[in-house]
């Protein structure tokens, strides 16, 4: 990719097969996009308004040397992103959801199709990804543990779902800007125009909280900030459950074909802990917000 980058943007990247570099303050990354050059001019021009409320955010879509947002590599279309590095605080994420919750008013978003969305996910790794797994790997039986295991908490968390339906409607209040992953505070992922999604901002709080970067008590407090209701914390619970990384590694093993056993293992160590954390947290929020139990948290 050194090749491709200088010949297409100008910068020369030490790392022959990298796709993301930093450069006097900043950091590039070559994105895979699915949109088209208008469909990246309307975005970057979204974008310029983080400045707005972040100043020097510095986030751009990088015009190549044809002027065009869009290259083609050998796998496909992609686009050169830069961010100014900087460390960002919970206090940010307030700053932007409190903004764009106006700018967003108008749209719309429901529990149903959200459910959708990890139903497909559920149907991809049992159709595709798991026959894909070679069974003569000698990680075979581990791997299988905690992939059966995964699979059956996202099924619980389908369910949890389709019960706080029945409760508060399926109708999600509050959208704003929020993130598809919030796994560190790096300025990359927070502003990073391919990692932005309208949503509610529980889904920031679960992302916060399954990378670790926020403990029961300070979720507690925040969810005071936002004066949520029965209805958010149910969501935020669900998405808690629902077992995003796990998930994603097994995306990156099939598509991109990526040796993911060491990070599949690591998660499989730390599930114990992380399950007892999820359990403290669903007996809080059950005596604060009189949501629906998950029994068998409490087993």
């Amino acid at each position: 990719m050194r090749a491709f980058i200088f010949d297409k943007y100008g910068y020369y990247e030490d790392d022959e097969y990298g796709v993301e570099f930093d450069y006097l303050g900043w950091h590039f990354k070559l994105e895979k996009v699915d949109k088209n050059e208008n469909e990246l001019k309307e975005l970057n021009e979204f974008v310029k308004k983080l400045e707005a409320i972040f100043y020097d955010s510095g986030v751009a879509i990088i015009k190549n040397r044809d002027n065009k947002y869009m290259s083609v590599a050998d796998f496909g279309n992609c686009a050169l992103v830069s961010v100014k590095q900087r460390l960002m605080k919970l206090d940010d994420l307030f700053k932007m959801h409190a903004y764009f919750k106006n700018e967003e008013k108008n749209a719309s978003y429901t529990i149903k199709e959200m459910q959708k969305l990890w139903e497909d996910k559920i149907d991809l790794l049992e159709e595709k990804i798991l026959p894909a797994i070679k069974a003569d790997d000698y990680s075979y039986e581990k791997m299988m543990t905690i992939i059966i295991y995964a699979l059956g908490v996202a099924e619980n968390a389908l369910q949890y779902l389709a019960e706080t339906i029945l409760d508060y409607g399926e109708e999600i209040e509050n959208l704003t800007l929020c993130h598809k992953r919030f796994s560190d505070y790096s300025s990359y992922e927070f502003f990073s125009p391919f990692n932005l999604i309208v949503d509610s901002p529980m889904r920031d709080l679960a992302e916060l909280y399954k990378s670790n970067l926020i403990n029961n008590e300070r979720l507690i407090e925040v969810l005071n900030m936002y004066s949520a209701t029965q209805k958010d914390v149910s969501i935020l619970l669900a998405r808690i459950l629902y077992p995003t990384p796990i998930l994603d590694l097994l995306d990156d093993y099939y598509i991109m074909h990526k040796d993911v056993k060491h990070d599949i293992f690591k998660y499989q160590d730390n599930v114990k802990e992380y399950i007892k954390r999820v359990s403290e947290l669903e007996k809080a929020f059950v005596y604060k917000y009189k949501i629906r139990p998950i029994n068998w948290l409490n087993l």
